[in-house]
């Protein structure tokens, strides 16, 4: 990515997904992460690489949520296209980030409206063919990652969501998806608080071939493995 700035990287980080390139690569910017001040938005047919030691992260005191301050809206730290995103890799490596603020947003005095929706990662609006891998998110103000709105044919593998406020992992609206190799723990904050929470959002939502494979499981504050009905 080019034009990086320590102070904000949000512009740089978002042209680079849009910029049409086949493959972006995310470098480790020494001891300064890259800084975001409000959702950037994946693009399609692209390979995101992050090397080694790269850390993405919510800069403190950024409120995200959306202009009209509707905190009900999802306004996470990345997220697929609102149109939807296709084709999507995001390759980590050895001690990449991704990471919010979680008890900066549980203080009512920096953020004193609740707001259960600053999610990590948000996989949604249709995207398809996404995968994930090999990477750490932390602290999220919502849940670590969530897939809604009718995703498909998403795949993570050797994550480990950790410290997320709702849920290290909620799949509402689903398919086709392939969790391994990840770890779901110490999630705190709110209810459910769970490792992994299956929820449907309506009665037509599609939660269909979902397939978890040596994941673990580790001091979550509500339950391991959530399905609510």
């Amino acid at each position: 990515c080019a034009g990086y700035s320590p102070a904000d990287a949000t512009d740089a980080l978002q042209a680079a997904f849009h910029s049409g390139a086949h493959t972006v690569l995310i470098k480790n910017q020494s001891m300064t992460p890259w800084l975001l001040t409000t959702t950037v938005w994946l693009g399609s047919n692209q390979t995101v690489k992050l090397s080694p030691g790269a850390v993405i992260e919510a800069k403190r005191f950024a409120p995200f949520w959306n202009d009209s301050k509707t905190v009900s809206e999802p306004h996470p730290l990345i997220s697929t296209a609102q149109a939807g995103s296709f084709n999507v890799t995001i390759q980590g490596a050895a001690g990449v980030i991704i990471r919010m603020h979680k008890a900066d947003y549980m203080n009512p005095k920096l953020y004193p409206i609740h707001n259960e929706w600053r999610y990590g990662l948000f996989l949604s609006s249709g995207s398809r063919h996404i995968s994930v891998s090999d990477l750490t998110i932390s602290a999220a103000g919502g849940d670590g990652i969530c897939i809604a709105y009718a995703a498909s044919d998403i795949h993570l593998a050797r994550l480990v969501l950790d410290d997320n406020y709702r849920n290290a992992l909620t799949i509402t609206n689903g398919k086709d998806l392939l969790i391994e190799d990840c770890v779901f723990s110490n999630t705190s904050g709110t209810a459910p608080s769970a490792g992994v929470d299956i929820e449907p959002d309506w009665a037509w939502s599609d939660l269909s071939n979902i397939t978890f494979r040596r994941c673990q499981f580790v001091r979550n504050w509500g339950a391991g493995f959530s399905m609510a009905p």
